[in-house]
């Protein structure tokens, strides 16, 4: 299980990166990754996902037994999300979801509003534009619900497409 410091820790991770620009000229938006340190799939797939310019961190461990290295990444993250130190970051994602599965939700939730919770990460995220609110997973889908009830119809009748 995730240690009780972990989300202060992946404040002060955070905290190196919202002092960067999200975009950059010579290479658009720049997405950090966090991904096993043997996955040879994350890069190339986000890289088709995500546009402008995708870096990636490796999360790693000693830990030789598979579901206490997958806990051990999750233990991990701050020291991992530093690996980006001050590289322009848009956002920094966590590709691993069997971590996820056995901490479970409750523990990933915490550690995420804690890490949205310190001060320059609120002020980063207003700078761009967002309202930095951390959302528990059955909130987040009720309000995504909502969205797509609101704004569903007049996107249909205006006949906008997806590409």
């Amino acid at each position: 299980m995730a240690t009780a410091d972990a989300g202060t820790d992946a404040g002060l991770a955070l905290h190196n990166l919202v002092g960067t620009p999200a975009h950059t000229p010579e290479y658009g938006r720049v997405t950090g990754i966090t991904t096993p340190q043997a996955n040879t799939t994350v890069e190339p797939d986000m890289q088709l996902l995500l546009c402008g310019t995708v870096l990636t961190a490796r999360l790693t461990s000693p830990i030789a037994d598979s579901r206490q290295r997958l806990l051990d990444y999750f233990d991990r993250l701050p020291a991992t999300l530093a690996q980006f130190d001050v590289a322009p970051l848009a956002a920094a994602g966590f590709a691993c979801t069997g971590s996820c599965y056995l901490v479970g939700q409750e523990e990933e939730e915490r550690m995420l509003a804690q890490m949205i919770a310190q001060a320059d990460v609120q002020t980063k995220l207003t700078e761009l534009g967002l309202n930095p609110r951390f959302m528990a997973r059955a909130h987040y889908t009720a309000f995504i619900q909502n969205e797509i009830r609101t704004w569903g119809p007049l996107i249909r009748a205006a006949g906008v497409k997806g590409n």
